[in-house]
């Protein structure tokens, strides 16, 4: 699977609390509104940080799933975002050398999605 960390920057939902959506800001500075997993979206706050399912959809391989599926918690959060934007800084002020690839954040923060949380559409 796949993950991507995101800022929420707005939540909406309908009128009868069913569906919602959020506007997230993300490391790298994207910005899109997306489906928030109906297990979580009480939980879905703006200014909180989520994790967005990143993994290719099953009919369309290259497309993400774009599912908001977890909120972090603070402290993981702030250290998660920091790193995710210390790669963006490092990315705009250094040029690779000639087939040289950019590194990802570390793997190893230990991040684990609960099961209530998981979407596996």
């Amino acid at each position: 699977m796949v993950y991507h960390p995101g800022r929420i920057l707005k939540v909406f939902k309908d009128a009868v609390g069913k569906n919602a959506q959020a506007t997230v800001e993300f490391w790298d500075e994207n910005i899109h509104t997306l489906k928030i997993d109906a297990k979580i979206a009480d939980k879905v706050k703006e200014d909180s940080f989520v994790l967005v399912d990143y993994y290719p959809t099953k009919t369309q391989p290259y497309r993400p799933n774009f599912i908001i599926v977890n909120v972090l918690e603070d402290k993981e959060a702030n250290e998660i975002w920091k790193e995710y934007k210390n790669l963006l800084v490092k990315r705009r002020t250094s040029k690779p050398k000639q087939g040289q690839r950019m590194n990802a954040p570390p793997q190893n923060m230990n991040i684990q999605s609960s099961p209530e949380h998981t979407y596996y559409g």
